[in-house]
């Protein structure tokens, strides 16, 4: 059903009612979008600025009330406070106690409507540190009410740097003033500036003079070539030439010449290029220069000549040394010249050493003598005596002087007669010890027989069989005893003369083994099992192997008595035989372990030496040869033997030895 026209209302002639409202309500709509569009531009206006504000690299913040209302990130660096704890913070709270008055003077003039120009402050933070800051203050409107914006900027540096300019041109005013060397300033050839040094050196008014005439005739020429390459930029350093005093043009009879070390560099004066002229009066030293060239040319003729190395040293290096020396350690001079002391020294530790002693000696007595290995150019070491002395005995690092004797010839003459003197000493201890085994030895033996003799001649007669086959077999072990000492030593002597020779055969190691064991286990009439352990199960010694067998036999046979002898009896020998595969080759290893006496911790060094027997074997019969035969049968194969005991606990033997 269509909708009926309503009346026209008498208050707004042609329109309904119903239509001014729709109307008004779109007018508040736009109005409304309108306001929210503004109010989002603003606030992103705001956010911007509000970025802009805290990423600015300077340092600003807004004070209201004399309260810190706002800083922005390194605005809060530079005062030392977080942004959670600066609300509503006083900012003369950062002001140093010192400036405060001074600080709140500028701000009443501000507020007051003056234009007020940036100052600098001091602010001090928390932690008590302080800087000067460069303050400069705008009013601003802040949230409705006025407010000061201020930019600070740390002038802490520049501070710094202007409190050390002034103190610096204080000095160097002084300096100049005062300073021995002479100081001109040059400026288009022109001297516009003298110190009382230069006044004194020259004799008389330099300014304005023209800076040439100070120079001799004969360097000129140098000195201005010098002075154009300064003015260039290029950078020259200090030279000598000769000035004369009075300055003339000319030169006169009455003129003195002296020789200046001159240094310059470029400087504005006035404004204008110049040159800064440093000149130090040298003639005295010139003088010294040619007489001690004089004296060291006389010096090093002698020095060169000498027998004796000479070497002049600062912090351990070679400042001048004479041909001598580097002769004697393999070096040309130019080699060694700067060179350190270390690369003499066999090692760094004997150059460390050698050093801290001779300072220490040389700070005390001024002297150091000792003799000491040195490493020539090619690694060969000889001995030197080594002399040394200090200019300055305080501090010898600073200067000292060394000579260096090659002693090499006359250290090995004594060295010789130091090995001729132990062999000797050693021959006599054989000597000795040889004389008091055979008495011991072979007294027994010799006893047996003796008494044997004496039964058969007196009582042969009257002796029944069997005590005559006792007496025999008495006999037969007397001399098989005293056979084997002299079996023994033959060895040693022939092993000591180098005739021990090595004879190798295929060989069934391990049927020799269980040969040489039924033989010792009979020699020893059972007292001991003497047991022999093999691998078993698979065929390591299935093959002949290439030993000496004489050799072996010794090995074998004296370390088994040896255990049998050393233990108690009924206690257990055990003799181990095992291959071991290297990649240098196979190898035999022999193992002969006891539960003996053992061997003393003491005993060991020499436990292979002839005649030595150990501290702890008592009264047991025994020639000191055994071991010794041992290790040189060992030793003839290119094996190795080591030993493990403890005493009280027993001793192990093992000989291991190449087999291919």
């Amino acid at each position: 059903m269509p909708a009926q026209a309503h009346p026209t209302s008498p208050a707004s002639p042609g329109t309904t009612g119903h239509g001014l409202r729709a109307d008004e309500d779109a007018m508040e709509a736009e109005i409304a979008r309108r306001v929210a569009l503004r109010t989002r531009e603003l606030s992103a206006s705001l956010a911007r600025y509000q970025t802009m504000v805290d990423l600015a690299t300077e340092n600003i913040c807004v004070g209201q009330g004399g309260l810190l209302r706002f800083a922005n990130p390194p605005c809060l660096a530079l005062l030392g406070t977080q942004a959670e704890t600066m609300a509503d913070r006083p900012m003369i709270e950062f002001i140093h106690p010192q400036d405060r008055d001074f600080v709140s003077g500028k701000h009443k003039l501000r507020a007051a409507g003056n234009v007020v120009p940036a100052f600098e402050a001091r602010f001090q933070r928390d932690d008590g540190t302080v800087s000067w800051v460069e303050i400069n203050g705008v009013l601003v409107d802040w949230e409705g009410a006025p407010a000061d914006l201020f930019f600070l900027k740390d002038v802490t540096e520049r501070k710094r740097l202007e409190a050390l300019t002034r103190s610096a041109a204080e000095r160097y005013r002084a300096v100049v003033e005062n300073v021995n060397d002479t100081i001109l300033v040059v400026q288009k050839g022109i001297v516009r500036f003298a110190n009382a040094s230069a006044q004194a050196l020259f004799g008389g008014v330099l300014i304005g003079l023209p800076s040439m005439h100070l120079i001799h005739p004969d360097d000129r020429l140098m000195v201005q070539q010098r002075r154009e390459l300064m003015q260039s930029g290029t950078m020259v350093n200090a030279y000598e030439a000769r000035f004369i005093t009075p300055p003339r043009e000319a030169m006169a009879p009455s003129l003195r010449t002296g020789w200046a070390s001159i240094y310059g560099t470029r400087i504005e004066w006035d404004g204008e290029p110049a040159l800064l002229v440093l000149m130090s009066d040298i003639s005295e030293r010139r003088r010294l220069d040619e007489e001690l060239k004089s004296a060291l040319v006389q010096r090093e003729a002698i020095l060169e000549t000498t027998a004796v190395g000479v070497t002049f040293l600062k912090e351990r290096r070679h400042q001048w040394l004479n041909r001598t020396l580097a002769a004697m350690l393999g070096y040309s001079p130019a080699e060694l010249l700067g060179q350190e002391t270390r690369v003499h020294y066999p090692s760094d530790e004997e150059f460390e050493r050698l050093g801290a002693l001779a300072y220490t000696q040389i700070m005390q007595t001024g002297l150091f003598s000792a003799e000491a290995r040195m490493r020539r150019k090619n690694g060969e070491l000889i001995w030197v005596q080594l002399d040394g002395s200090a200019l300055d005995r305080s501090r010898p690092e600073d200067g000292s002087v060394w000579t260096y004797v090659d002693i090499t010839r006359r250290k090995e003459a004594d060295e010789e007669t130091r090995r001729a003197l132990v062999r000797e000493r050693e021959l006599g201890e054989l000597k000795t010890r040889f004389v008091s085994m055979a008495s011991h030895e072979f007294r027994t033996p010799l006893a047996t027989i003796l008494s044997s003799a004496e039964l058969i001649e007196h009582y042969g007669e009257k002796i029944t069989h069997r005590e005559r086959q006792d007496i025999m077999a008495d006999l037969v072990v007397a001399v098989k005893r005293m056979q084997g000492m002299l079996e023994d030593m033959l060895t040693v002597g022939q092993a000591d003369a180098g005739k021990l020779r090595l004879n190798l055969r295929p060989l069934d190691i391990a049927a020799l083994c269980r040969k040489l064991v039924t033989e010792v286990h009979t020699s020893d009439a059972g007292q001991h099992a003497i047991e022999f352990e093999a691998p078993v199960g698979h065929d390591a010694f299935s093959q002949l192997v290439m030993l000496d067998e004489r050799l072996v036999r010794h090995i074998c046979t004296n370390l088994l008595t040896n255990a049998c002898k050393y233990s108690a009896p009924g206690s257990v020998v055990v003799l181990t035989l095992d291959r071991r595969q290297n990649p240098s080759g196979d190898e035999l290893i022999l193992q002969v372990g006891d539960e003996g006496i053992g061997i003393p911790a003491s005993d060991l060094p020499r436990l292979f030496e002839s005649f030595h027997r150990g501290s702890n074997v008592g009264n047991r019969q025994g020639s000191g040869l055994g071991l010794a035969i041992v290790k040189h049968a060992v030793d003839l194969h290119h094996g190795k033997i080591e030993v493990a005991s403890t005493p009280g606990a027993g001793t192990r033997f093992t000989v291991s030895l190449p087999i291919s």
